[in-house]
């Protein structure tokens, strides 16, 4: 566990892009960032981060696979990651009263979560980048369930046409 980490950095993934806020220790935002959601997007990210990789805990939801490139590329430039169940982020917000919904609000409840929940309580997960072999498990497990579903779609569109 990363004891030095001292900014957390909340990013809110969708499939072309991710907003990034940065919020310190005291609670302070330090900045907003929006970033594609490719390597190019990555290094950017990396390049306006002015301190080392140990002071920043980044954090994210686990949403889809949308976010598995960007946390594989932040574990590779050595910074430290946690996916973060969605249910928990959302019950988070409930318990701040926030209601509002845009990406840069999502960044930023991210990034209180990261301090609140998991910095200041040192209660940091680090995310572990996934082999390959597990990559592909996952990928055809998701192909799997996507076809159960496809299977009880077409029974239900048959039994109905009788």
């Amino acid at each position: 566990m990363n004891k030095t980490a001292q900014i957390g950095l909340g990013c809110d993934i969708s499939q072309k892009t991710i907003d990034i806020q940065t919020i310190d220790k005291q609670g302070n935002e330090q900045f907003y960032l929006k970033i594609k959601n490719n390597k190019i997007g990555f290094e950017q990210l990396v390049k306006k981060l002015p301190e080392s990789p140990q002071n920043y805990h980044i954090c994210m939801e686990a949403t889809g696979n949308y976010y598995e490139h960007f946390a594989d590329f932040m574990v590779d430039c050595g910074y430290q990651v946690t996916v973060v169940n969605p249910l928990k982020v959302k019950k988070f917000a409930e318990s701040e009263f926030q209601k509002t919904k845009t990406d840069k609000q999502d960044a930023r409840l991210i990034a209180q979560y990261c301090q609140e929940k998991l910095l200041n309580k040192g209660k940091v997960g680090t995310y572990r980048k996934p082999t390959e072999q597990q990559y592909q498990v996952k990928r055809l497990l998701s192909y799997i369930h996507e076809l159960k579903q496809q299977k009880v779609a077409l029974k239900n569109r048959y039994s109905s046409s009788k």
